[in-house]
């Protein structure tokens, strides 16, 4: 007894397993290069990127301030930082956005919002900064007070302005004020 087992391979057939096995290789490629690519990354230039250089940083892409404090009656200051990982999320070239909501208790965060789109915020290495939505410039950290956000005379955001309790005047924060007697606020800052 014989077995007769007769292949007939044509040329769109080859192609069909090039692409496989090129996607193999690839797929093989990628797994080898660094799967070990958070604790230590490669070199993007040699071999592409790895996830840690296109998905933002696992250990922050946000700074969030919430001015409720316990007590929607609780007027104050404090300050926003623009650090994360010791680096100025908005002095990167790129910039970065603030958002804000005002909330209470019965009307839950992002029921009223400052502007229906992020406001972008750039900063460079000199830290002079120009906001996008009231189109103000200044310099962080040069101690001129300059505001950037009036909300409805309930919230105020400013570039230095030391003079208030827990007021900054640092190249890499921003000062704010809830003067609201009803709700609170909540201020989020983003690498963009």
């Amino acid at each position: 007894m014989s077995i007769n087992i007769n292949l007939k391979i044509e040329k769109r057939d080859m192609f069909l397993f090039g692409c496989i096995a090129i996607f193999l290789l690839g797929a093989v490629y990628v797994i080898a290069y660094n799967p070990n690519w958070k604790a230590s990354p490669g070199n993007p230039a040699i071999q592409g990127h790895t996830p840690d250089e296109i998905v933002p940083s696992t250990t922050g892409f946000c700074n969030t301030v919430d001015t409720y404090n316990g007590d929607y009656g609780w007027t104050g200051y404090g300050n926003i930082s623009m650090l994360i990982d010791d680096r100025n999320i908005c002095e990167d070239g790129n910039g970065c956005t603030y958002r804000i909501w005002r909330y209470t208790a019965a009307k839950p965060a992002g029921a009223n919002f400052y502007t229906s789109s992020p406001v972008m915020l750039r900063q460079i290495a000199s830290h002079n900064w120009h906001d996008g939505y009231g189109n103000q410039i200044g310099i962080n950290g040069d101690g001129t007070v300059v505001l950037i956000v009036n909300w409805d005379d309930v919230l105020y955001i400013w570039d230095d302005n030391s003079v208030f309790t827990n007021g900054e005047n640092s190249p890499d924060a921003l000062t704010w004020r809830d003067a609201s007697s009803s709700h609170g606020f909540l201020i989020t800052l983003c690498d963009y």
